[in-house]
């Protein structure tokens, strides 16, 4: 097994978010979403982070980033639970 170093993980392409006061560094990403049988393109809000980082990140928490704000609509852990992913909605 081998020593991960998850901070440099997120330095190249890791963003600030602001969560309780704290500022943490995330992976931002805007992927698009076709629904309604390809008829409607949507874009969903999601940041990838150390789940370290934000403990207990529940639905309905409040996150900043880049002085927009965004509502946690779901929190999972991935892989071997050292990262999480939240989807978010902008307010």
């Amino acid at each position: 097994m081998f020593a991960e170093n998850l901070p440099g993980f997120l330095a190249d392409f890791g963003v600030a978010a602001i969560h309780g006061g704290a500022s943490i560094t995330v992976l931002f990403d805007v992927p698009g979403q076709d629904i309604l049988s390809d008829r409607v393109s949507s874009d969903q809000y999601e940041i990838t982070f150390r789940t370290t980082d934000m403990p207990g990140l529940l639905y309905g928490a409040q996150i900043s980033i880049a002085a927009v704000a965004y509502t946690v609509l779901t929190v999972n852990t991935l892989d071997d639970g050292a990262f999480s992913r939240a989807v978010l909605e902008a307010n």
